[in-house]
């Protein structure tokens, strides 16, 4: 990295933030029927050290002005893609003056901001008249208020609208400007963090201890990072210190399933993910073992996506309750799982391929899961879900969508149970046939 790169972006974990220059106060409106638009205040934000695709963006400004339905703020990068922040909060007519609440402090506008709230809706609640601060904080970005808008206006996505900018270098610029006459205010700070192409850590040997592990990289690896495998690590990484722990948003992109396996050793779990964002391409995971919950892959948390992978051989076991052979996902698990293969993994208990405790949300495309089975363990003689299983008193929701689920086996629902929850199932262009059970021997349960 570059002295200029440095001055010019503080740098954490692939993100760069940016301060504008051009702050000060927004040129009011004209007389007439809004909008007349006074001159725009334009702050400019200079982008170095940035590889696109972009991956994620934040906007903040710091912005005083009495009548948010006079301000409209836009962002645009280099290339003149653009995108409104928030504009004209409340005008729903071609005459409307918008909302006369007041914007006062700090309002960061990014994809991950928390919904509720909406800033329409705050601004426009009854109670925030025109001596009324719409409250500072973070918010998605929205639809322009217009004729024909509704209240709330729809959320926009940010990061979408710049994905396709094939280099974020250069001036980004944000446009402030005032629709009507009177009522003023100003910027007095702004900045933009821009997420560009994630760092990348290769894992160089098939051992697991020491630089250059699979092990090594995982630890090395910052949030957003990308791992992937140098050309001659094929076969197998054998696990033989324990689990694999991932507590951080990342992707690790195989070779192929076809010629890689990640190995539980028949001993371990192979991979813990804790929090974050994980990505897991490319890959058999494979021998691994539990005694409790998730011998492949167990999930506390995140938002997940196994993507062509085979996850294969994997046993959990203990002489209580355990589930989750192939993959365990806790309640607040958001679980994608594409173009895989979860086959002859085993559960002392419930859910031999996949368990979800409830609430968890399971979108599953273009997978076989087949021949997994619960099997007997401790005592535990009600077995349920061979294929996948759900457990608690709780709802959430599980997409099958060109899925087939065969040849897998369970006292109950030896393909499908959720029976003691309320999960909704939506189920296109799949088969679920072929399985074996004492109860509901393809899907048992609501």
């Amino acid at each position: 990295m570059t002295l200029a790169m440095l001055l010019a972006g503080e740098f954490s974990s692939g993100a760069r933030t940016f301060q504008g220059t051009g702050v000060g106060p927004v040129p009011d409106g004209g007389s007439g029927t809004p909008p007349v638009y006074g001159a725009p205040l334009v702050i400019s934000f200079d982008v170095v050290g940035v590889n696109a695709p972009i991956v994620d963006i934040s906007v903040a400004v710091t912005l005083t002005h009495t009548w948010v339905g006079d301000v409209d703020m836009r962002l645009a990068s280099p290339n003149g893609t653009n995108l409104v922040l928030v504009s004209r909060i409340g005008v729903m007519t071609a005459t409307g003056f918008g909302d006369d609440s007041n914007y006062g402090g700090t309002y960061t506008f990014n994809d991950a901001a928390p919904t509720p709230p909406h800033i329409w809706t705050v601004a426009t609640d009854g109670s925030c008249g025109d001596t009324c601060t719409v409250t500072p904080g973070t918010y998605r970005t929205t639809e322009a208020g217009d004729f024909g808008q509704i209240n709330p206006a729809p959320r926009t996505q940010l990061n979408l609208a710049f994905a396709g900018v094939t280099n974020p270098n250069g001036t980004w610029t944000l446009m402030a400007r005032d629709a009507a006459q009177n009522d003023v205010g100003s910027v007095t700070a702004a900045s933009l963090t821009v997420h560009g192409t994630l760092d990348t850590n290769v894992v160089t040997h098939t051992g697991d201890d020491g630089p250059g592990s699979l092990r090594y990289v995982l630890a090395d690896s910052g949030p957003g990072h990308v791992i992937t495998f140098a050309s001659n690590v094929i076969g197998m990484i054998t696990l033989t210190n324990g689990e694999l722990v991932i507590g951080k948003s990342l992707s690790i992109v195989g070779p192929c399933a076809k010629q890689l396996t990640i190995s539980g050793n028949n001993s371990n779990r192979v991979f813990h993910i804790t929090n974050g964002v994980v990505n897991i391409s490319g890959l058999t995971i494979a021998n691994g073992f539990a005694t409790d919950y998730g011998a492949g892959i167990k999930m506390d948390g995140g938002s997940n996506t196994i993507s062509a992978c085979a996850i294969v051989g994997n046993h959990a076991e203990s002489n209580g309750f355990s589930g989750g052979g192939g993959i365990y996902a806790d309640s607040d698990v958001y679980l994608n799982v594409e173009n895989s293969t979860l086959a002859g993994n085993e559960s002392g208990a419930a859910g031999a391929g996949i368990f979800a405790n409830a609430g968890a949300v399971l979108t599953i495309r273009n997978t076989t899961i087949s021949s997994n089975r619960t099997v007997f363990v401790g005592g535990i003689t009600t077995k349920r879900g061979g294929g996948i299983a759900f457990g608690g008193l709780g709802s959430g929701i599980l997409t099958l969508i060109n899925c087939t689920v065969t040849g897998n086996s369970s006292t109950n629902g030896g393909g499908i149970d959720d029976s003691g929850s309320s999960y909704i199932h939506v189920i296109t262009n799949s088969i679920i046939a072929g399985n074996s059970g004492v109860t509901g021997p393809d899907l048992k349960g609501t």
